[in-house]
């Protein structure tokens, strides 16, 4: 029985090895392809279409991108932890790392992005994925970017047991990573003179206040969701969601 244990936990130990370098090879060539797709931008529509595109904030002011940086740091790290040995001063801080990484960044900001981008997509595209992208963009990257994240996430619940930290622990880095990509909407506003999607410049004040407060209560609920998902998939194995 023991043996059989043994064996199992070494072909899910194979599998996400796998996994996790299949993503992170994935992660690279989803950034250096964007990258050229830029390119193309730049040099199809030209500066007066849309102005300093690459200047501070440049790509950082969308979503979409920060979450797909993330998920290349994360995937990679998960690849390094990988050949660590296990149980090691350094396996156990960098392990640390990458559960509060899945848990408050990962898995909710990938599902916010799905849930935010597809409504606005198909009620006024333009307003968030202009028709200059969409000539050089196919549309199965579109769905890579914004669809195949959801499901990337799905898996790593499925495969691998994340520890949830405790609430005041996860509030403060959703706070944290929230805050700072706020920053950088601002920052597109000072600096470039609009915000990074084409409707919230058409947002009244209270309806930035009220869009940022509810995009912020969403990311809270699909933490959630992640940890609900978590518990029914381990259960309390390894202690993965943390009692508060």
């Amino acid at each position: 029985m023991e043996q059989g244990t043994v064996a199992s936990g070494k072909r899910l130990f194979t599998g996400t090895l796998l996994l996790h370098l299949v993503l992170f090879m994935y992660w690279v060539y989803v950034h250096v392809h964007e990258s050229s797709l830029i390119s193309q931008v730049e040099d199809t529509v030209g500066s007066h279409v849309f102005p300093k595109f690459l200047e501070f904030p440049g790509r950082w002011r969308f979503m979409t991108f920060v979450n797909m940086f993330s998920q290349l740091v994360f995937y990679g790290l998960c690849c390094v932890n990988h050949v660590l040995p296990s149980g090691g001063v350094v396996n156990k801080y960098l392990t640390k790392l990458l559960d509060l990484m899945f848990t408050t960044v990962i898995f909710p900001a990938s599902f916010v992005v799905f849930t935010v981008f597809w409504p606005i997509y198909y009620l006024d595209r333009e307003s968030i994925f202009p028709s200059f992208f969409a000539k050089l963009v196919p549309v199965y990257l579109v769905h890579l970017y914004h669809t195949g994240i959801v499901i990337i996430a799905l898996l790593e619940v499925l495969l691998v047991c994340h520890r949830y930290p405790s609430t005041l622990v996860g509030l403060f880095f959703m706070g944290a990573f929230n805050s700072a990509y706020l920053c950088m909407m601002i920052s597109s506003l000072l600096i470039l003179g609009h915000w990074p999607y084409d409707f919230l410049n058409n947002l009244p004040p209270i309806g930035l206040v009220i869009f940022c407060g509810t995009s912020f209560l969403l990311y809270i609920a699909l933490y959630y969701v992640g940890k609900m998902l978590s518990h029914l998939r381990w259960g309390d194995r390894l202690r993965c969601v943390k009692q508060d």
